[in-house]
This record gives C-alpha cells, structure tokens and sequence, in this order.
C-alpha cells in the first residue's frame, strides 16, 4: 500500500494535497497515473476503492478532481472498474460509493 492509499483509507485530505502537489511537479503524467492515480496494492484496490470503503465522499471527490487533471476515461475504466465485483460489494455496503458511481456516470465513464 502507497502513502496515497493510506491518506484515501485514513481520510487525510491535507496529506493527500501534499502528494498531490509533488506528484504533479515532480512526476510526468504517466509517472502520477501509474504511482498515486492509477495504482493498485496487493488486492488490487485503488486510492479510490479504499476511500470508497471507509464512505468518504469527500476524499472520493477530491481524487476525482485529480484525476480529472490526468487521467482518460478509458484509463479510468480499465484501472478503476478492473475488478467491477469488488466494486459492487462496495456499492452495497455504503451510499458514498453509490454517489461516486453515479458521479462517474455523469461524467461519462464506466
């Protein structure tokens, strides 16, 4: 698990603002998709998934507006929506999730 997906679990949204800020002036696009965006621990879970877990909709949202600045739709979907069972065990246990997918709807991926 990266310090990103720790500060998603822990709801820490100053130091994901930290990460974020370095992130962006110290890695190429697809240095910050493949390390903070993108990324996946041992289960294969996002920052996204475990931010989703712990129904905190505010962190969902502050990922999506980092994505928004460097992540495609199709990178969103094969990354995020790759394991799309897990997923769904998280829309059943919680409505942030459930507003993070509508979200993600409306924003035309999936």
């Amino acid at each position: 698990m990266t310090a990103w997906h720790r500060a998603a679990e822990r709801s820490d949204s100053e130091i994901l603002e930290k990460l974020w800020g370095c992130a962006k002036e110290k890695l190429t696009t697809e240095g910050v998709n493949n390390k903070f965006l993108l990324s996946t621990d041992k289960k294969g879970m996002t920052a996204w998934h475990r931010a989703a877990e712990r129904s905190n909709s505010e962190i969902l949202e502050e990922l999506w507006e980092c994505a928004k600045q460097k992540v495609t739709t199709e990178e969103i979907n094969s990354t995020f929506f790759k394991h799309r069972q897990r997923w769904n065990d998280c829309l059943a246990l919680n409505s942030s999730a459930v507003q993070f997918r509508d979200f993600t709807k409306s924003m035309g991926v999936v």
